[in-house]
């Protein structure tokens, strides 16, 4: 064999594809496409609103980057324990989107400072340091439930989206999960020790594998001080005005519905995942390049 010859036995399939293509004809152009995904590009715009916010406050008149690592540990400390986000959003969603951003801008944070950062997130977790940890809520439930639920048209419309809402925010359920949930999968309501209701809910697709969980959801029937954060109080209204069903009068009418088929949530699929989405990005009301928009009431 002629050593300049490469053997066809074991051949790479970058060598064969060489042999195919033309390297001048690639598009390798980069510069159209998206950097980022356009869920991470939601976080970032509401994080970038967060911390704007935070600096009107704390530092009038100063540019948001490059980041300054005394602002930024001071805004991770108060997003945390005097707001009361939930750490996971301050650390999943608030400081990832400004690093990226701040990188986005050209700078870089030194590893010193990352540490600083990292420090504070250290000594939020501390329970000590922090009596709200566990108890934070996501960034959408304290600021944008409300909004959301008063700005849509028609009971039916609200209490369905807004039960869904809660239900994923409470159980951390994504759209392909929600999507599967029948009247059928309702197979408990009872009352909790506290003088709650729990209705338990069986959920049988996971990241679209099949499974056999059952989820609690727990809360009043009736208005609460709290109703905007009731996943009960908002399931309540929409079985009833949407099937007819009254959950206080469960187990009358369980048997005649065990195998009642009906989606709980009948919606389009890609309507289901912008409202779950949005237990995620905590922005669907801001995000001004969302394909399925809520119903604003106009003035």
């Amino acid at each position: 064999m002629n050593n300049n010859t490469i053997s066809t036995i074991g051949r790479s399939r970058l060598q064969t594809t060489l042999e195919d293509i033309d390297l001048n004809d690639l598009d390798t152009d980069a510069s159209t496409s998206t950097m980022y995904a356009a869920s991470t590009i939601a976080k970032h715009d509401y994080s970038k609103k967060m911390y704007q916010l935070f600096l009107n406050k704390a530092a009038p008149g100063s540019e948001m980057f490059p980041l300054d690592c005394d602002l930024f540990c001071k805004f991770i400390f108060v997003s945390s324990v005097k707001a009361r986000y939930s750490l996971n959003t301050v650390t999943d969603q608030f400081i990832p989107a400004l690093i990226r951003i701040n990188k986005m801008h050209g700078f870089n944070l030194s590893y010193n400072k990352e540490q600083r950062v990292h420090h504070m997130v250290h000594r939020i977790a501390l329970s000590e340091n922090n009596p709200v940890i566990g108890e934070g809520k996501p960034a959408i439930l304290i600021d944008h439930l409300e909004e959301i639920v008063s700005h849509m048209k028609g009971a039916q419309e609200r209490y369905r989206d807004a039960s869904l809402f809660l239900f994923s925010i409470n159980c951390g359920s994504r759209g392909v999960s929600c999507e599967y949930i029948r009247i059928m999968d309702i197979i408990n309501v009872m009352e909790s020790s506290l003088g709650n209701v729990i209705v338990a809910i069986r959920v049988t697709v996971v990241k679209g594998a099949k499974v056999n969980h059952v989820i609690n959801i727990e809360g009043q029937f009736e208005s609460t001080m709290n109703k905007y954060k009731d996943p009960v109080y908002w399931l309540f209204r929409h079985l009833n005005r949407s099937f007819g069903l009254n959950l206080k009068e469960f187990h009358n009418w369980k048997h005649q519905n065990e195998n009642n088929t009906d989606k709980i949530w009948f919606m389009d699929d890609e309507y289901m995942c912008v409202v779950v989405l949005c237990c995620v990005l905590c922005v669907v009301l801001l995000c001004e390049e969302c394909s399925v928009k809520w119903v604003r009431v106009e003035n």
